[in-house]
Order: C-alpha cells, then structure tokens, then sequence
C-alpha cells in the first residue's frame, strides 16, 4: 500500500514536469521571447492551417487561409519561397528553419532574445504594424542613434 502511494506520488510529481518539457519554453524572466519559442509559437499558427491533420501544410492549405486573409497577393509565391525541399508541402522542419532565420533579423542586439521593442522595429522597417496592438512611433520621431 505504501508502495503505491509512493509511486502515485512520484508519477503525479513527474507527469506534469514531462508536459512542461513538451510545450514551448517560457519567456525569459528579462521579457523577450527565446528562438525556440518563438518557434514554437508561429509553428503552431502555420500548423493550425493543416485542414485534414497530416502533419503538414498544402499549397491549398495555405492559399485558403492566406487568400481569405489578404495577407499574400500571392500565395503561391510566398509558399514556394517556404517550401524549400519543393515537395508541396511546409512541414515543421521548414517553418521551423523559416522562423530561424526570421528571429535572427528581429534580434538586433543579438542576445538571443527578441523584445517586444525589437519585434516593433523589425515590424515598422518592413512596412508593417507593431505586434499586439502597440503603438508605432510617429513618423516624425527621430531614430535612436547607435552608439
């Protein structure tokens, strides 16, 4: 009976360590998201696109979300600039490597972190909105000068 309990307790102490351990690591306690978190994290959004569950992600796939979205002109060609061993598909390994690549422009200070001010600034220098409804500086606003 004590054997038991005690195996119950060791499992029940265990189970929820090896969960964590699957999921994406947790933000640094400085803020910044690590590479693979943010790996993670845009993974997850690419792979919610697989409609019928194979693990991967087909040119329709993607054309149907991103054609309803707006977000490419065209698909097509994002998706082959995406899908670099040509086989029709994105998998994991792709977007993982896309998102790498990805990461690397956005960490300016290369800390291996990518801040909420480095995800804005990397946003604005392409053209693009800051992330999760922040605010962009006006345009009038200097630029920080490096030092």
């Amino acid at each position: 009976m004590i054997r038991t309990v005690g195996a119950l307790l060791g499992l029940s102490l265990i189970l929820p360590a090896a969960a964590l351990a699957q999921g994406a690591p947790p933000a640094p306690r400085g803020g910044g998201m690590t590479l693979q978190a943010f790996q993670a994290k845009h993974r997850a959004k690419l792979m919610a696109l697989d409609a019928n569950h194979d693990g991967r992600v087909s040119m329709a796939e993607f054309a149907a979300k991103t054609g309803r979205d707006g977000q490419a002109k065209d698909p097509s060609r994002a998706f082959a600039r995406f899908d670099t061993n040509h086989d029709g598909f994105l998998d994991a390994r792709e977007i993982d490597a896309m998102d790498a690549a990805k990461f690397a422009r956005k960490d300016a200070n290369g800390d291996g972190l990518v801040t909420r001010d480095e995800h804005g600034k990397a946003g604005r220098r392409n053209g693009m909105a800051a992330p999760n409804g922040m605010a962009s500086p006006p345009a009038s606003a200097p630029a920080p000068r490096a030092s």
